[in-house]
């Protein structure tokens, strides 16, 4: 065994503990990977905190993690179009202290695949595998299932499909499933009742929509203990960062005693209008700000104005009405969460949390006599909704549709 490879089954041994993968990065470090010794150990140092976007600390690392990545990604990429070139974009990685954690991809290629990518990425503890329709029994029989400890599967399949998967010699090690709203409660029982995974610990279920007490209750009695917990997505607060649209005339942030506003007001508008929030996020009062006429853009522009001279105006303006408001009301702007709003005086619908191509996705089987590389989405059905929900999606009415994301920005108009 050479010296890399030692390093990388002390981290398998121990794989919930960063100190073997911070012992390895000294070592790469000591023989001329640094950039790669960099990248695990920001990777460690950010994993804690890597579903928190309100920190400028914390974002700094984001960053930073980022530019170390996307060497490593046009790397896996091109490995993996060598195998099958529609696996390059088709297939996913997410890494996770210094190594690739999870694997997303639909079950066919996991069968044909499952032992290379297995080989490639020997810390892989997660599965996340669409198109399961139709594909339960070759999956099931599949070694590479072994030692994966999560398997998730965001797609909607045949009760065949589930009891197949509930009768694997290879998935002992699996200590989380999760699975999503839209199959049957059979389907459910079947996996939760299984002897396949005797670590078992957790069944979890994403939601559509609502608390599923009776899909827990049917679960726990299925497995003869508690396992189920559930994740209610159309429940999750609305993020939005401090700039979330630039140039729009938005006021995002909190008040002294931790109250968060969203306000709304051109600068040519005398007024902001929004809402406060308490600051656990829930909706309080409409808000109300009213400027001076000195801090009002005059809406019929100078005959001197060129547009980059009314511009830089406007922009000048807008900082001036920021710091205005901040030394009246004591604002920040800052990085909030919230429930759902409209903003009736500008004729907004505000946030809303599922677009319709996932709202007609969420439910259905793909075909499975379709293989992933014919059809126009690979990832099938569960694709389009899963990468929707872990992105915290949400749509914003201003006039058109805005996507956004759990950053709090904008990702499509």
């Amino acid at each position: 065994m050479d010296a890399e490879a030692g390093f990388l089954a002390a981290i398998a041994a121990n794989p919930d503990d960063d100190q073997e993968r911070l012992v390895f990065a000294d070592w790469l470090e000591e023989h001329g990977e640094s950039t790669r010794a960099e990248f695990i150990r920001v990777s460690c140092q950010f994993d804690p905190f890597r579903e928190r976007f309100d920190d400028l600390l914390i974002d700094a690392h984001r960053r930073r993690l980022h530019e170390l990545q996307r060497l490593h990604e046009e790397i896996e990429e091109a490995w993996r179009e060598s195998l099958h070139p529609p696996l390059g974009w088709n297939v996913t990685v997410e890494w996770r202290r210094g190594f690739v954690d999870t694997l997303e991809l639909p079950a066919p290629w996991f069968v044909e695949y499952g032992d290379l990518f297995r080989e490639r990425y020997p810390l892989l503890r997660k599965l996340v595998l669409f198109r399961l329709n139709g594909w339960g029994q070759p999956l099931a029989a599949c070694k590479a299932l072994e030692g994966i400890r999560e398997i998730e599967l965001p797609c909607w399949y045949d009760t065949a499909d589930a009891e197949a998967l509930a009768n694997s010699s290879h998935v002992d090690a699996v200590e989380r499933l999760v699975l999503w709203s839209g199959g049957s409660e059979e389907q459910a029982a079947l996996l939760a009742r299984s002897q396949a995974w005797p670590k078992l610990r957790e069944v979890h279920l994403v939601a559509r929509e609502g608390p599923q007490t009776q899909w827990v209750d049917l679960v726990n009695q299925a497995a003869g203990r508690t396992l189920a917990t559930v994740y209610d997505f159309s429940q999750e607060l609305f993020p939005f960062a401090p700039d979330f649209a630039k140039g729009y005339g938005f006021v995002i942030g909190k008040l002294p005693e931790g109250t968060q506003l969203f306000a709304l007001g051109d600068e040519s508008e005398p007024t902001i209008d929004g809402w406060l929030f308490t600051p656990e996020g829930r909706r309080r009062e409409p808000f109300r700000f009213q400027f001076p006429s000195e801090l009002i853009f005059p809406p019929t522009p100078e005959p001197t104005d060129d547009w980059n001279t009314r511009w830089s105006r406007k922009e000048q303006l807008r900082k001036a009405r920021v710091d205005h408001f901040s030394q009246h009301t004591g604002f920040r702007p800052a990085f909030i969460r919230v429930e759902g709003f409209t903003l009736e005086t500008h004729g907004l619908a505000g946030p809303g949390r599922y677009r319709s191509e996932v709202e007609d996705a969420w439910g259905l089987p793909d075909d499975p006599t379709l293989r992933p590389e014919e059809d126009e989405s690979p990832q099938g059905y569960g694709g389009t909704v899963y990468f929707a929900v872990r992105s915290g999606e949400y749509t914003f009415d201003f006039g058109n549709e805005w996507w956004c994301d759990r950053t709090g920005h904008i990702t499509s108009t």
